[in-house]
Parts: structure tokens; sequence; C-alpha cells
């Protein structure tokens, strides 16, 4: 697939593998998606930032072996299932602005990742912390977990 740009207003959810294996897509604009299905951008290796306002389910292995992928911002993410940001090597950032805890459905979302490696970071709300810290899945990455709010340079939008 050869795809550099895809925006859609309009579009509130993305089925499974919709932009699977896009290798030049670089540049995403889903203002209104709340559904990000199973591998929609897996292996799009060249997407580099992504922001989902209005995402609330983030599907199994969406953004898999996105090698560039060094940030994600999901303002009201309730769920990130299993393998969603698998071997996205560059992975730093992970910024998920919900004022309630998000369902980490396993582990091995983060796998493979500089979060991981414990030099990437997990940006969330001051208030949930601690929570997310010892959170179902979450404590895994519990050395990575931030305050958004004492990092506004990384995390403004």
């Amino acid at each position: 697939h050869a795809l550099l740009a895809a925006e859609f207003p309009l579009v509130t959810s993305l089925p499974q593998s919709a932009f699977n294996s896009c290798l030049l897509l670089r540049y995403l604009d889903f203002p209104n998606v709340e559904t990000l299905g199973s591998s929609v951008f897996s292996y799009c290796d060249n997407i580099r930032e992504v922001t989902f306002p209005k995402a609330v389910t983030i599907g199994w292995g969406v953004f898999q072996d996105c090698d560039l992928l060094r940030r994600a911002d999901f303002p009201v993410a309730e769920k990130i299932d299993s393998y969603c940001f698998r071997g996205c090597d560059a992975l730093e950032t992970l910024i998920i602005r919900t004022p309630a805890v998000a369902k980490l459905v396993n582990k091995n979302a983060l796998q493979n990742t500089m979060i991981e490696d414990g030099i990437g970071y997990i940006y969330v709300p001051s208030a949930l912390v601690e929570t997310y810290k010892t959170a179902s899945n979450w404590v895994t990455y519990a050395d990575q977990i931030r305050a958004i709010e004492d990092y506004p340079e990384i995390t403004e939008g």
C-alpha cells in the first residue's frame, strides 16, 4: 500500500486491518474515531505520532510493528488491547488523559518499546499516577508512569 496521508473527519470507526502495511503512511487525521479495530495500522513503518481525541477502544495490535512511532496520545481511551504497540521500537511517549484508569488488557501491549526498555514514559493525570502504578498489567511499567501535569512541554496537545 502507498498512502501518505489519511484524513477522514466523518469516520467514527476503523475496521480491522483498514490501513495495515501502508508503508508510506505518515500523517493521520481521524478526529472522530471512537473505535480502532484490530491491526488497523500495523506495519505502517512511517507513522511517527498519533492522536485520537475520541478513541475509547484501541484494538488488538493496532500499531504493532510501526517502527518509527514515537508518540501516541489518547485523551479518552478506556481500553488498550493486547499487542497494541508491540514492536514499536521508537515508542517513547504514551499519553492517556482519561479521568479514570484505562484498562490495559495485557502487558504485552508495550512489548519491544522504549517504555518496556525503561527509557520511555507513560503520562497520565496526576490524580491517577499511583493507581496506574498498581493497576493490572500497568504495574509492569510502574517505573515509567509519570504525571501529565509535571511535563507540559512533552504533553501539550
